[in-house]
């Protein structure tokens, strides 16, 4: 573990790598979402129903989904270019006024009086959450907005040259097979290298992408069957299949408290997980898409890019709430995990 790291660590590796991001423009495009958070105390249940009432003393709001991944993007010092389409409405322009405060430009977002942004409300009595509300939609985009996208996505790959491009996927419509087999098509043809983090409906949709990132149930979606955890050789074999049928270079299948593994077409590794006190697992995947992304940008060997998102995922998963990684803290710890 943090072998590959640690050998390059000697000639400060760790700092050069994350200030080669600097460097580098990035296109995120999929789902963007807002992450409202009620908090409050918990001192008495409902007479109206057996339910806890919960006295709010703050909302707090903050990027999710795939403005999420800009921002880690963002912290990370990477120029980040985000693409998607969010209802005119209140919450869209709550969004746009986040993605501002983060200097994140939010000129290449869609806005549509037919889907609402997607909002996901968590009423929270301290590290405990009580309920959830999502007001969403998960249908695909109506032909004239997948056309209109798909063209703007065009154009900002032709304007903005990015050296790699993510597909953030929630399965809440904006990425539709049209638009993900398109931007794959064109990348490939342009040779930017493309970074997907999946969700179960449009898995097998990624044929051709650079590097695949599910978790183990959506590699179990994707191979409609069970994996054996504690079997690498299961693991191995999941990867493998993935492989043969998206024809991606890279597969890293995250396995929450076990880790992560890593398979390309010359080396496959278990990482084990980065141990912090785990405060929130909210938002670790968006960091470690992130930070695998940029080392795919930078050209980086995948299984040190992958050790570094390894510790970047501990970083974030002892926040409180979604918190994106920021180059400097994530420089500081990663340094001192491998001095």
């Amino acid at each position: 573990m943090l072998q590959i790291i640690s050998q390059m660590s000697q000639s400060n590796s760790v700092e050069i790598l994350l200030n080669a991001f600097k460097e580098h423009t990035v296109l995120v495009l999929g789902d963007v979402m807002l992450d409202h958070y009620v908090e409050g105390t918990v001192h008495r249940v409902s007479p109206e129903a057996p339910v806890p009432v919960l006295d709010v003393e703050q909302d707090r709001w903050v990027l999710g989904g795939a403005a999420n991944v800009a921002a880690n993007l963002k912290g990370l010092g990477a120029e980040v270019v985000l693409a998607s389409v969010i209802g005119n409405d209140t919450a869209g322009k709550k969004m746009k006024a986040l993605l501002i405060d983060e200097g994140i430009s939010v000129s290449d977002l869609i806005l549509s009086h037919e889907r609402p942004t997607t909002v996901k409300t968590r009423l929270m009595s301290g590290h405990h959450q009580i309920a959830r509300m999502d007001r969403e939609t998960r249908d695909d985009l109506k032909a004239h907005l997948e056309l209109g996208f798909i063209n703007k996505l065009v154009e900002i790959i032709d304007e903005a040259k990015p050296t790699v491009i993510i597909f953030q996927d929630y399965n809440k419509g904006v990425l539709t097979p049209m638009v993900i087999v398109n931007v794959i098509d064109y990348a490939r043809k342009k040779g930017i290298p493309t970074a997907v983090d999946p969700k179960q409906n449009n898995i097998l949709t990624y044929k051709g992408c650079t590097l695949f990132k599910p978790n183990l149930r959506e590699a179990e979606a994707a191979l409609e069957k069970k994996l054996e955890t504690d079997f690498l050789d299961s693991i191995k074999r999941a990867c493998e299949t993935i492989a043969k049928d998206l024809e991606n270079d890279y597969t890293v299948l995250t396995l929450s408290e076990k880790g992560m593994y890593v398979a390309g077409p010359t080396e496959q590794e278990l990482i084990p997980a980065y141990s912090r006190s785990v405060a929130d697992v909210s938002g670790a995947g968006d960091t470690v898409i992130a930070v695998l992304s940029m080392a795919l940008a930078c050209k980086v060997d995948i299984l040190a890019g992958a050790e570094l998102a390894n510790i970047a995922a501990g970083i974030v998963c002892s926040k409180k709430g979604v918190a994106p990684i920021q180059s400097k803290e994530l420089a500081e710890i990663a340094s001192s995990i491998l001095a």
